[in-house]
């Protein structure tokens, strides 16, 4: 069984990014709250989220700097946490799973064939 950890770039700093920063940028804590964009060096749309209290927060996508979707998931208080979606660079699906609480739960595709992770927690 293999194990993918997936950060997102954005999360990362890159310097090679230019980004929008949460619209609210500072919550009643100083942290930062609200969407965010980062855009690659040629300008195509690079990630999308939204902060709260400083962690990701709702639904996040990660793109390739040919404009093609990367990633597609939702994150809850700063930890993926829901359905998840991974392609190429050509759009080609390569996982589709879900996520609870940071970790692969439940019945996914990964690679084209089926691997099975401790089952998803209810509710």
């Amino acid at each position: 069984m293999m194990v993918r950890y997936l950060i997102p770039l954005a999360v990362l700093g890159l310097a090679s990014c230019t980004r929008t920063e949460p619209q609210d940028t500072a919550a009643s804590n100083g942290a930062l709250d609200g969407p965010y964009e980062s855009y690659h060096p040629n300008g195509q749309l690079w990630s999308r989220g939204s902060y709260s209290n400083g962690f990701l927060s709702g639904p996040y996508e990660e793109y390739y700097e040919n404009g093609q979707l990367w990633t597609k998931g939702s994150w809850a208080a700063g930890l993926l946490d829901g359905p998840f979606e991974r392609y190429s660079a050509s759009g080609e699906l390569e996982a589709r799973g879900s996520y609870t609480r940071g970790e692969q739960c439940g019945e996914w595709t990964e690679d084209g064939g089926p691997v099975s992770y401790p089952p998803c927690p209810h509710g």
